[in-house]
């Protein structure tokens, strides 16, 4: 008798369209969630990478900004930013010193042309014409008088103090509350004004004379305060250097008589100045004598300057040049 043997055939397990259906919808949507959740945090990172290099840009062009028109600093430097009060500020000190352009005579222009004085008395001051202009310049010098009224130049401190008068008298001149306001979005909230507040002091230096500004302000914008006190602008003048060789110059006045060579001054003239100073004896349509000094500065974000120091002498001939160190 054969025994039968039937294979035992595994159940084939069956699905429904729907569940089918059902199954790739969840597959796909997991999918979707995935590629979506990557998406988010590339773009989230792309836009912190992109706000970052714009708060470098704007923080770089805020503080390599250097233009001195006194408007136009205060935009650039950002109306929600403290530097654009100080930009102002400073334009306005900076305007009332220095030569802005090459047709400006800021103050120490004009100090130095007028013989380093600003307001001599009519005794020790003389028009003289230089070129198709007349100029009010000091007698430094004069050989005619007592020897111990001979030399008017005064000490640095004296003209220190001078410069200062009129630096703040200028600032006060341009300095205006409203634009201040207008430029800067601050408004000062004390009833301080520049008239009464405001302090000017002057330090005449080798390569250039410092203005420092005191003036306290307290100053709001929306709901935040700002306090400021203290302004400092460095001019490009070499005073110091041109009051050294002045007094030189002077000094060697005292020991001649009748005809002094500025030739013989040369070596001291180059010692004081790097070569960056000449000297030239100067006569008027009157015949008054005097000494031309000239000295160069480069400046790269501005201009080729030169600064002329003017000053005159009695009772003594002035002849030769320093033109070369």
């Amino acid at each position: 008798m054969g025994i039968s043997i039937t294979p035992n055939k595994k159940k084939r397990k069956s699905y429904s369209y729907n569940t089918l259906k059902t199954n790739s919808y969840n597959i796909l949507k997991t999918n979707d969630f995935s590629n979506k959740g990557q998406v988010t945090v590339f773009v989230i990172i792309g836009l912190a990478v992109v706000g970052l290099f714009s708060l470098v840009y704007m923080a770089r062009n805020i503080f390599s900004s250097g233009n001195t028109d006194v408007s136009l600093s205060a935009v650039q430097a950002g109306n929600n930013n403290p530097e654009a009060v100080k930009s102002y500020v400073e334009g306005c000190m900076k305007k009332t010193a220095d030569r802005i352009t090459p047709n400006d005579e800021g103050l120490l222009w004009q100090f130095a042309k007028k013989g380093l004085y600003m307001n001599a008395s009519d005794t020790v001051k003389k028009e003289i014409v230089l070129g198709e202009r007349k100029e009010n310049v000091t007698v430094l010098y004069n050989a005619s008088v007592t020897a111990e009224n001979q030399n008017i130049l005064r000490n640095n401190e004296e003209m220190e103090k001078e410069l200062a008068d009129y630096e703040l008298a200028g600032f006060k001149d341009c300095f205006d509350e409203t634009k201040l306001e207008s430029l800067t979005g601050y408004a000062i909230a004390s009833p301080q004004t520049a008239s009464t507040a405001a302090v000017m002091n002057a330090s005449i230096n080798d390569n250039d004379v410092t203005f420092t500004l005191n003036y306290p302000m307290n100053l709001t914008k929306g709901n935040s305060f700002l306090y400021l006190d203290n302004f400092r602008i460095d001019a490009p003048l070499r005073l110091g250097r041109m009051i050294n060789i002045t007094s030189e110059i002077i000094t060697g006045m005292d020991s001649i008589s009748g005809t002094f060579d500025l030739n013989s001054m040369c070596n001291r003239i180059c010692d004081y100045s790097d070569g960056n100073t000449l000297a030239y004896n100067i006569t008027d349509i009157d015949d008054i004598k005097g000494v031309k000094l000239v000295d160069y500065y480069s400046d790269d974000n501005y201009f080729k300057k030169s600064y002329t120091l003017y000053f005159l002498v009695d009772g003594i001939e002035v002849q030769g040049v320093c033109s070369l160190c």
